[in-house]
């Protein structure tokens, strides 16, 4: 069940604050603590406090609300953190008791935490690579510190963005390798199959399937240039350069198209946007079960030394280092090669500078 704003949650703030049922309370008091709320939308310290709740509850269950999937288990940090909103219009109010009340019932209001609590029953939970498992264990784990720890939400999603770029791109993972079918427009576009996009090309070669026959070969860009100059007319393109353009490739052939051809090549894809929760999820989703402990790890750690609170996490860095390269021997697609290979320095065999003698037949 979910907090259901009401007379009996007004009678324990209220009891808090000043020892009198809510009805006993000056005008102005009952507007600090609800706006004087008798029925739809709820204002005051009250409204805030719920606001506040919300996000945190909506940060295990990935909803859109803010109120509505708190759980009935959380009244007392709800009662608590109104009451220590609207202390301000109560002169006797004991603060520093309320205060302290408001960090334990947070505290264990988190640490109690059930996915059963909640209404909304979104797919994932804590032992999966999602978005909301992650908040969980990064909010639940900064609780459980000495003092406790109240993370902002979108911190935690800024750490989870940082990591899994970072993981993404400390080698050429196996998971990240496409075999796509590359589209060649006539207006020397290109574009890839399963809207792949490319982070670099893996080789020297892309090939053309066999309606086209033969294959087209990366050179430098001087080279690529000499073409171009030599070479008026249109046509099955023979050579090309890869030019990078910030997070884009851009393909510079020595001729341009005469029609669409199309050619299969291995690529890596770049890293995933993550623009939105379901985009983040999708990224998440890309990694192997073995990344899964690595990257709740390294979240954790982002965010501690970002609060400055990396003792809380000690070791953790050295700790997810060597987790990620014990994971190299198996995922790793490079051979242990430098990120960013060399796949525009070649020149046509030293076979001079006729398209016509690489290859054979079909080019």
């Amino acid at each position: 069940m979910a907090i259901t704003y009401a007379a009996a949650l007004q009678n324990r703030i209220a009891l808090m604050l000043s020892r009198r049922q809510y009805s006993e309370l000056t005008a102005n008091q009952k507007i600090a603590i609800d706006n004087n709320w008798t029925v739809g939308t709820v204002g005051g310290a009250a409204g805030s406090a719920l606001e506040t709740l919300g996000q945190v509850a909506n940060a295990f269950t990935v909803s859109d609300t803010t109120d509505t999937n708190i759980p009935a288990t959380w009244s007392s940090w709800f009662v608590s953190e109104a009451a220590l909103q609207a202390a301000p219009a109560f002169p006797t109010a004991e603060v520093n008791d309320i205060r302290r009340n408001n960090a334990l019932a947070r505290r264990d209001a988190l640490l109690s935490y059930s996915r059963s609590s909640f209404d909304n029953t979104a797919t994932g939970d804590i032992g999966a690579l999602t978005i909301q498992s992650i908040r969980a264990n990064t909010i639940i784990h900064a609780l459980r510190m000495s003092p406790s720890v109240y993370l902002d939400v979108a911190m935690v999603d800024d750490a989870i963005e940082t990591v899994v770029t970072e993981i993404w791109n400390e080698t050429d993972w196996g998971f990240k390798t496409k075999l796509v079918t590359l589209t060649i427009g006539t207006d020397a576009s290109v574009t890839a199959s399963d809207s792949v996009a490319v982070d670099k090309l893996i080789g020297d070669r892309i090939d053309y399937d066999t309606a086209f026959g033969g294959f087209a070969i990366s050179v430098d860009y001087q080279t690529i240039l000499d073409y171009k100059a030599s070479s008026a007319s249109d046509g099955k393109p023979l050579y090309f350069h890869l030019l990078r353009a910030g997070s884009e490739l851009n393909w510079i052939f020595e001729r341009t198209p005469d029609k669409q051809y199309t050619a299969k090549a291995m690529v890596t894809a770049q890293t995933p946007s993550m623009s939105s929760q379901a985009t983040m999820n999708t990224a998440l989703g890309s990694f192997p079960v073995d990344f899964h402990g690595v990257i709740k790890d390294r979240v954790l750690m982002v965010v501690m030394e970002r609060i400055g609170r990396a003792r809380g996490v000690a070791g953790f860095r050295e700790k997810t280092d060597s987790k990620i390269h014990g994971l190299l021997a198996r995922y790793d697609a490079s051979g242990g090669e430098p990120q960013w290979s060399e796949y525009n320095n070649v020149r046509p065999f030293g076979l001079g500078w006729n398209p016509g003698h690489i290859g054979g037949a079909g080019l």
